[in-house]
């Protein structure tokens, strides 16, 4: 005769592992539902239970950024790397924690660290982009972010900026190919016809690019206010058209 187990619990499941590794599982429970107090004291546990542990360590660093206690977040990264150094990871919370203490060196360290481990890291090569650009290095920008794309063609977390960066490097060409991968990535939304808008701005292509913010608008552009701040489409701020379509885009909201 055949047993017949039904569906284990939670609760059944936690109790087959050690106390350390429960503790983690826990955690991860409560934190993909949304109680990150509750995943912070399961992670506390498991850290106190194994502090060697780099994996404990990690997750207890990442519940405490949820909670913006960056420095004991960072800290609990730092140990992460203490205990096993090519913990990505780890290093990846250590960049996270820099950039929202606007540690622009100390992030870009520690993302050369994640790729340095992982040479396609998407994230920390869009992380690293995004602080190249900012201190004007726009080469390096779109350098790094050529490499995101080979990774993902379709990434428009990707696409976005690199749009943005060649065009400020005056590539309108590579801009307009960049906005056409957008458009075959998201076909519905406005992202590829705004990055065209910009591109054929700066280019001093003013009527083809209000056309473009035409068709971005009437995708739905979120923020109609940014659109007019927006100082990539300064050139189109003077034409009548430019007005109305903002105008027409707020009366359709």
């Amino acid at each position: 005769m055949h047993r017949r187990w039904g569906p284990i619990s939670c609760a059944l499941a936690l109790a087959c592992i050690g106390e350390e590794a429960q503790h983690k599982a826990a955690g991860n429970i409560r934190f993909r539902q949304g109680d990150v107090d509750g995943a912070l004291r399961e992670y506390a546990q498991a850290v106190k239970q194994t502090p060697s542990d780099a994996e404990a360590q990690v997750l207890y660093g990442n519940a405490l950024f949820e909670k913006e206690r960056y420095d004991q977040a960072r800290a609990a990264f730092a140990r992460a790397v203490a205990i096993m150094p090519e913990a990505t990871a780890a290093h990846r919370g250590l960049a996270k924690v820099a950039l929202r203490q606007h540690r622009g060196a100390d992030a870009e360290r520690h993302l050369g660290d994640v790729l340095s481990h992982d040479a396609h890291d998407r994230e920390a090569l869009r992380d690293l982009a995004g602080l190249r650009a900012e201190r004007g290095d726009l080469a390096g920008a779109e350098e790094l972010l050529l490499r995101a794309a080979a990774a993902a063609r379709h990434d428009v977390r990707t696409l976005y900026p690199l749009a943005l960066v060649q065009t400020r490097r005056g590539e309108t060409d590579a801009a307009l190919a960049t906005a056409d991968a957008l458009a075959a990535a998201e076909p519905e939304r406005g992202f590829a016809d705004y990055v065209r808008a910009i591109a054929l701005a700066r280019a001093g292509r003013t009527d083809p690019a209000l056309d473009a913010l035409a068709r971005a608008l009437a995708k739905g552009v979120d923020d109609i206010g940014q659109v007019e701040a927006d100082q990539n489409l300064a050139a189109l701020r003077t034409h009548p058209r430019f007005r109305e379509l903002l105008s027409q885009a707020r009366e359709d909201r």
